[in-house]
């Protein structure tokens, strides 16, 4: 089956450092600020992707986001978990808005108490605590000093103390949810000092699964910034890969993708790229072209206030 895939790879400075050093665009934005700005961004994307014909292609439209994308500050992660069902259900009602398109926008990063409230509805809901150590015990190969450090304050600290923070990314199409992919390997989260505020003390808490998921036939998969030093999926063969980082590389000898199959990489800071891969290389993507038998930058778009947008027809067969 022959596809076209029309990418929208997004680059904006999102990271997020101890002292505020480093350039953060959207830290002084409110939650509902950069919702509308995503919002203006995928509007964009559609308007760019319906003015590239597919032919006889089957189209598959991708926007991407870089990582922390809804970060709480220049200097800290979390988000409450309220403002993390607030992202969400707004990012719901966008992908419903254009429902032919694969939105991945960024990541949330969040807390939420370790213990539960009481109350009769979570008399049967498994323990929060059992849970992430669970969790936490599954992504020891991915980083065992966190680990032991998690698991120490886990076993030591008063529970009533103690948050669990996630960094995760939803991956929507036509309103729904495909993937809830939550990050497998600390980059860096919790060893802050203002991420551990009023007293909590923040355990970052590994995803449970791998981010691959089917849409239309195509495998594809995704990896969140320092995890992908790590081979999280491991036996996939994947048609598309979407890294989504704040700072990092692309590496050359991963992930598990197909021959002729594209890797999308939205960053903070390093320029919007795809990747295709070409037997064993890769070739970036760099020549700019509107016709569908040949993989081509269809536009740029540079914003001082907005970062940077490329935009992609890249055609695959399967």
């Amino acid at each position: 089956m022959n596809y076209l895939i029309r990418a929208a790879v997004w680059q904006i400075s999102t990271i997020i450092t101890h002292d505020g050093s480093a350039p953060n665009q959207i830290a002084r934005l409110s939650i509902l600020e950069r919702l509308s700005l995503l919002r203006s961004e995928v509007a964009f994307a559609a308007n760019v992707f319906a003015r590239t014909h597919p032919g006889q292609r089957t189209p598959i439209n991708v926007f991407v986001a870089p990582e922390y994308l809804f970060g709480r500050s220049q200097t800290a992660h979390f988000f409450e978990e309220s403002d993390k069902d607030q992202i969400l259900c707004v990012l719901k009602a966008l992908s419903a808005q254009y429902p032919k398109m694969v939105i991945v926008p960024g990541t949330v990063a969040w807390v939420k108490p370790a213990q539960r409230e009481r109350s009769i509805l979570n008399v049967f809901r498994k323990d929060r605590v059992e849970r992430a150590i669970s969790r936490i015990n599954t992504g020891k190969k991915w980083n065992s000093t966190l680990h032991d450090k998690a698991l120490t304050t886990l076993g030591t600290a008063k529970r009533s103390e103690i948050f669990l923070g996630e960094n995760s990314a939803f991956i929507l199409r036509g309103g729904k949810v495909l993937l809830k992919y939550h990050k497998m390997a600390d980059g860096g989260e919790v060893n802050r000092p203002t991420d551990n505020t009023n007293g909590r003390k923040v355990i970052f808490v590994p995803g449970p699964r791998r981010g691959a998921f089917n849409v239309d036939g195509l495998r594809f998969g995704m990896q969140i910034c320092a995890e992908h030093f790590n081979n999280t999926l491991a036996g996939e063969q994947l048609d598309v890969f979407v890294l989504i980082s704040a700072s990092f590389q692309l590496r050359s000898d991963a992930p598990p993708v197909r021959d002729g199959g594209y890797m999308l990489h939205a960053d903070a800071i390093i320029e919007p790229t795809v990747v295709r891969r070409n037997g064993t290389t890769n070739n970036k993507i760099k020549q700019e072209s509107n016709h569908i038998d040949q993989p081509g930058l269809v536009v740029s778009r540079s914003m001082s206030s907005a970062g940077r947008v490329n935009y992609y027809s890249l055609p695959l067969t399967r």
